[in-house]
């Protein structure tokens, strides 16, 4: 009988943007999938780059600690079922969706930072 390896669950959590202050002060990396030319309009204050067209092969992405949280960025917090099936098969195991995506953020008058 051959031991198989074991898939991590992948759970995933929409956010507020004011929970999304709490998760960044605590720490958990903030990854915007924006692509850069929305990201060059602002973006989150420490948050990490990383395109959804190049997420699957990014160095950074193979870096980062799966079994911690991560909170994760679009524009408007909508359609993130393509970047939720690359995170299930990087194994990630609790991944914080943005509700309303940067567009929410910035209209609450939450940091950022513009180019």
């Amino acid at each position: 009988m051959s031991c198989k390896e074991k898939k991590a669950i992948t759970t995933f959590i929409l956010v507020t943007p004011s929970e999304g202050v709490t998760l960044l002060v605590q720490d958990v990396p903030c990854i915007d999938i924006r692509s850069l030319d929305k990201r060059n309009y602002g973006f989150i204050n420490s948050s990490l780059s990383i395109p959804e067209a190049n997420f699957y092969n990014d160095s950074i992405v193979n870096r980062l600690d799966k079994q911690k949280s991560i909170l994760v960025y679009n524009e408007d917090g909508t359609d993130y079922e393509k970047i939720k099936l690359v995170l299930e098969e990087k194994q990630f195991v609790k991944v914080y969706l943005l509700l309303g995506g940067f567009k929410s953020w910035k209209h609450q008058g939450l940091d950022i930072t513009n180019n």
